[in-house]
């Protein structure tokens, strides 16, 4: 696990969790009729 995670970029890990975090706040905000 940390020979994949040495292998990875940081940056391509940083944009694959703000990635999902934003689609998961869009889908909290369209659920939420606010």
């Amino acid at each position: 696990m940390l020979v994949s995670e040495d292998r990875v970029p940081l940056s391509l890990t940083l944009q694959h969790f703000i990635m999902k975090r934003t689609i998961f706040e869009k889908s909290i905000l369209e659920y939420k009729p606010s």
